[in-house]
């Protein structure tokens, strides 16, 4: 694992406002000159770090979200599929859906008839094609 980078107490306030811009983690970690691995280890020893990351997740989604609601407003053009695609990749095909574990499937089970025979002979189906 490589050494982490110092921190700067500065980094909370422009993790927050480039995430304002519609930053991802790793868009800020470059913005920071540091790494996410850097981002995630400062997280761990500083809790207003943590903070700020939550908060810069949440505001840049913000700014995600907005963006079809401006273009309306502005009358600007706006690819809907490519932001489409854009969110897709960022949060996942369901981003509104809450995050959970997947549902376990339930083992599969195999079930037997015994059918008694009645004395009667059966039909048999006519199996052909035509």
């Amino acid at each position: 694992m490589p050494p982490i980078r110092p921190y700067d107490q500065g980094f909370a306030t422009t993790a927050v406002e480039r995430a304002r811009e519609g930053f991802s983690r790793a868009e800020i970690a470059a913005a920071l000159g540091a790494s996410l691995i850097d981002l995630d280890a400062w997280a761990a020893e500083h809790p207003g770090f943590a903070v700020a990351l939550a908060d810069a997740d949440t505001l840049a989604r913000a700014w995600w979200d907005s963006q079809p609601r401006l273009a309306l407003e502005g009358g600007k053009p706006f690819r809907a599929a490519a932001w489409a695609k854009a969110m897709a990749q960022r949060y996942g095909r369901s981003a509104d859906r809450p995050k959970s574990a997947p549902t376990p499937t339930p083992p599969s089970t195999r079930t037997i008839f015994e059918i008694p025979d009645n004395g009667r002979e059966r039909r048999r189906r006519d199996r052909g094609g035509g």
